[in-house]
């Protein structure tokens, strides 16, 4: 008896140092991107040059993004960006726990993006 009641004490003082002693692995992270405007379901996308999409979940304010449309519509509902555009931006790359309808995983916030042409090959 004494030894499973060590062994749950030892276990139990594991799992708080590895809770305790570990760091946040989603903590909100700076992120610069350059790349391709894509489309994530309700949400546009970024594909970056060398690997796949990353959903954007916020735009600067008065930004709107279409998703399915592939738009990005300014507040009178101008295009801003289109699927396929290159953009390059500064923003903040965390974890979503479905607080946003892009996905529930990783997303963007953007806080400061250029549009303009694709860098030449």
């Amino acid at each position: 008896m004494r030894i499973a009641a060590r062994l749950l004490v030892v276990a139990a003082a594991f799992f708080l140092f590895v809770l305790v002693a570990r760091p946040w692995p989603w903590s909100p992270k700076p992120y610069h991107g350059e790349g391709t405007v894509s489309s994530y379901l309700w949400c546009l996308g970024f594909k970056p040059v060398d690997d796949g999409v990353i959903p954007i979940s916020a735009w600067p304010n008065g930004l709107v993004a279409q998703g399915y449309d592939g738009v990005l519509l300014d507040a009178t509902g101008a295009v801003v960006l289109r699927r396929g555009d290159h953009i390059s931006f500064d923003g903040t790359l965390s974890e979503s726990d479905g607080d946003t309808p892009c996905t529930n995983t990783q997303v963007i916030k953007v806080e400061r993006f250029e549009h303009g042409p694709a860098p030449s090959d």
